[in-house]
């Protein structure tokens, strides 16, 4: 019982040390001017599923921790593949800092999002 505990905290411990970008949707506008109609929040080297929506824009920024190797910046990866892996149909990657920096999007159905440190 105490091993899991430990293996529990220990997984915690880690997560929240790694980069986490959270990242604003717009559904109709392609500055960001409005209030956005979704944020996702997923961290480094996480490939997550979001709804493929045609977006307008959207405005990543880190919300919160470091990448695991502080030397590297967080990257948003896009996808318009329905694939799990986060490897096929790249569409665009977007530089993520402290600021909410907005970017128009022409892809029809954005499916997948990667956060690298590079």
């Amino acid at each position: 019982m105490q091993l899991t505990a430990l293996t529990l905290l220990s997984t915690a411990v880690t997560a929240t040390a790694l980069a986490q970008v959270s990242i604003d949707f717009y559904f109709t506008n392609d500055t960001c001017s409005t209030t956005p109609t979704v944020t996702y929040s997923i961290y480094e080297n996480s490939c997550f599923g979001i709804e493929g929506y045609p977006w307008e824009s959207i405005a990543p920024y880190l919300s919160s921790g470091t990448c695991s190797d502080a030397t590297k910046s967080p990257v948003l990866y896009t996808y318009t593949s329905q694939e799990d892996d986060c490897i096929s149909g790249l569409y665009a990657t977007y530089d993520v800092t402290d600021e909410h920096t907005c970017y128009a999007v022409d892809a029809e159905y954005l499916q997948r999002l990667l956060v690298k440190c590079e």
